[in-house]
């Protein structure tokens, strides 16, 4: 029975890691379309604007960027703070914050600069890369695709080296993170396309099926203790 139960939480865990994949997915799509393609889920793209800003002396652009880095770094410090401080589960908080930056998103006007059109997108999505950052033991991104794109392609390798099915256990979850992360990534386009920045409302179902998993999750947790 406890082998059960622990394979029912380890799923459920898994669908809402999957879940939140496809919520940040749907942000990216509605980043890159409204946003002049600036991808607001991660900061590569930032410090590279950041250094051009820089040297092309442009400080309006580079303080925009500057806030963009640190209202990142926040959210990060925020997480850390309320795990190790407070010793308190963030999940939940993430969905909260996640909930909050739709909201901003929505009312935001549409004539808006378009950094700071993201700024609800980046801090939201860096506190939930650290509340939704691993499953089964593996470390994976539930905002982005590269790293999880690396795994799939290393646990494959790694079974056609050596035969062993525990790689394409690791492989088939890595595989369902970028694929749940671009049915959001679709899912964002086609409602962005039709109505435009509105279309954030859309990704609040992600939000409550959210919800739903993680009270599943929670509850199973609660029984193994």
């Amino acid at each position: 029975m406890q082998d059960t139960a622990e394979s029912k939480l380890n799923m459920l865990r898994r669908f809402l890691h999957h879940n939140m994949a496809a919520f940040a997915g749907f942000l990216g799509a509605y980043a890159l379309l409204l946003r002049e393609d600036f991808f607001g889920n991660a900061q590569t793209v930032n410090a590279i604007y950041i250094v051009f800003a820089l040297i092309g002396k442009d400080l309006k652009d580079f303080m925009l960027r500057v806030i963009v880095l640190l209202l990142y770094v926040a959210a990060t410090l925020l997480y850390v703070y309320i795990d190790r401080k407070l010793h308190k589960d963030t999940r939940m908080l993430a969905l909260v914050i996640n909930t909050v930056a739709v909201v901003v998103l929505a009312l935001m006007p549409k004539d808006v600069n378009s950094v700071i059109g993201l700024y609800p997108i980046f801090f939201a999505m860096s506190f939930q890369w650290n509340s939704y950052c691993s499953v089964y033991g593996y470390n994976s991104s539930s905002i982005f695709s590269t790293n999880n794109i690396r795994q799939t392609a290393l646990a494959f390798g790694e079974y056609l080296v050596d035969g062993d099915k525990k790689h394409l256990h690791k492989m088939v979850f890595f595989l369902g993170v970028l694929i749940f992360f671009h049915i959001g990534v679709g899912y964002g386009f086609i409602t962005t396309l039709k109505f435009a920045e509105q279309a954030v409302w859309f990704d609040l179902v992600f939000i409550v099926s959210g919800a739903v998993l993680l009270y599943l999750v929670k509850k199973y947790e609660k029984e193994e203790q």
